[in-house]
């Protein structure tokens, strides 16, 4: 939660150090965490990525295992990206999150929110740009135009989205959120996908993906 959700590379790096070294965690669990340190860090100067691929192999991380890693930034790497995922790409969005983490969270362990649910919520109030919302397909031939900064009000109602990949659990749950604070609007979202993810499948496809 820590490595999705904050910014600080410090903290992070020997946190990954110590945990690497800890033989009671199981490998896996330390791929999944060097993956979002270099995700989250992959631009950052006097980035760890190679240290840490490096110290999981000394500390008997298959070889398969820890190429996931570069399979994920292939994948998913800031030049591959639409969207500003760790709100950490300009003043603006530091700022963002800055604030959001004063405001304190329920849960420690879910305060991450997937990027998904941001976008459906900007898509809700009408706060995303022409660049993308007008390329949307639109069932109801008499819904208004899209316009910039629609803030009174809800803009857009029934939403469907279909993800060809799959979706996670915590989508599943951001998207029902969403829907039970919108719903005196009467917004209605409906989330599908080819499949469910976890991060070990996620992952075990998109190695199977790039090599096959």
């Amino acid at each position: 939660q820590s490595l999705a959700c904050n910014e600080q590379h410090g903290t992070d790096l020997r946190a990954l150090r110590a945990l690497i070294a800890n033989p009671k965690i199981q490998p896996e669990n330390k791929v999944r965490c060097v993956v979002l340190y270099a995700l989250r860090y992959e631009q950052t100067q006097g980035n760890a990525v190679n240290e840490l691929k490096q110290l999981l192999s000394s500390n008997g991380v298959d070889a398969d295992m820890v190429s996931i890693i570069d399979v994920m930034l292939r994948y998913g790497g800031a030049r591959e990206r639409q969207s500003d995922i760790f709100q950490n790409e300009n003043i603006f969005s530091r700022g963002k999150n800055i604030f959001k983490g004063l405001q304190g969270t329920e849960n420690v362990y879910t305060q991450h929110t997937p990027a998904l649910a941001i976008m459906l919520e900007d898509l809700v109030r009408g706060r995303q740009g022409l660049h993308w919302q007008e390329r949307l397909p639109n069932l109801d031939p008499n819904a208004r135009p899209p316009m910039l900064g629609n803030e009174n009000g809800m803009f857009n109602q029934d939403i469907i989205v279909f993800v060809v990949g799959g979706v996670t659990m915590e989508e599943e749950m951001a998207v029902a959120k969403l829907n039970a604070k919108f719903v005196s609007q009467n917004v209605r979202v409906l989330l599908g996908g080819t499949s469910i993810h976890n991060s070990r499948t996620f992952m075990s496809e998109l190695s199977t993906t790039f090599f096959p």
